[in-house]
């Protein structure tokens, strides 16, 4: 797996800030298979509720949350399970691809 801020930022060659490099450094180790997806979803209501965003979790696991008053609000909606198996030797570097991005590189080790 591997992430490029090219993406995140739209093309526009700019940096990610720390903190949310940090942030998805935390995302990258949080175990969330499919079917098991706990910790993931409380870390997420964790996050939304130590910022003091309202959420409310519906019958099916979803996390609904709405930040701000507004007539219009975006819909961001995501996955909390990955699409590998889980390893509990993930690593993680950065390195900066030929168009100047930071690109995250994780990978799982060897033993």
């Amino acid at each position: 797996m591997s992430y490029g801020n090219q993406k995140t930022w739209g093309g526009m060659n700019k940096v990610l800030p720390s903190y949310l490099l940090e942030t998805l450094e935390q995302l990258v180790v949080i175990p969330s298979t499919s079917s098991n997806e706990l910790l993931m979803a409380r870390y997420i209501m964790d996050w939304l509720d130590n910022r003091g965003i309202p959420f409310e979790v519906d019958e099916e696991g979803n996390i609904l949350a709405t930040k701000g008053e507004t007539d219009v609000y975006p819909c961001i909606a995501s996955h909390l399970d990955t699409v590998h198996k889980w390893y509990d030797n993930i690593e993680y570097e950065y390195v900066t691809d030929e168009w100047g991005d930071t690109i995250m590189k994780a990978y799982v080790t060897t033993p």
